[in-house]
């Protein structure tokens, strides 16, 4: 990893949109990507850029976090085509500040791993 602190997010939901509006006011540059055409656009009037994919957040980051709403879309944002176990590099960090299933995420670090990249797990809010 460089020492340049780049800081990219996928998904800018209610919960990424805090993220990307604190991390901004703080100074912190953020490359985002969503699904979300509307979402993007809140988050490029936040002071984000918006990027291609999540090979776009990978290519323009150093430090890569998550947000998403469910097991399946985390799944699908690190396994899916184009996901993070292909395009996460060496020295990345992958954090994922969803609430998800222990088991899947360690999985999903064991891939990182193999690619390079180290995964944090740091939940915003506590599982129910």
């Amino acid at each position: 990893m460089t020492d340049s602190g780049k800081f990219g997010l996928i998904g800018v939901g209610t919960m990424g949109r805090g993220l990307t509006k604190n991390m901004n006011a703080a100074g912190i540059h953020v490359s985002v990507h969503d699904i979300d055409a509307g979402r993007l656009a809140d988050a490029e009037d936040l002071g984000a850029s918006v990027v291609n994919g999540i090979g776009g957040v990978c290519a323009a980051s150093d430090i890569v976090g998550i947000c998403m709403p469910s097991v399946a879309s985390i799944r699908d944002v690190f396994e899916g085509p184009g996901g993070l176990l292909s395009e996460a590099r060496e020295g990345q960090i992958i954090v994922d500040f969803s609430t998800s299933d222990p088991h899947l995420t360690r999985d999903l670090g064991a891939g990182a791993a193999e690619r390079g990249a180290t995964m944090i797990d740091a939940p915003m809010l506590p599982s129910c």
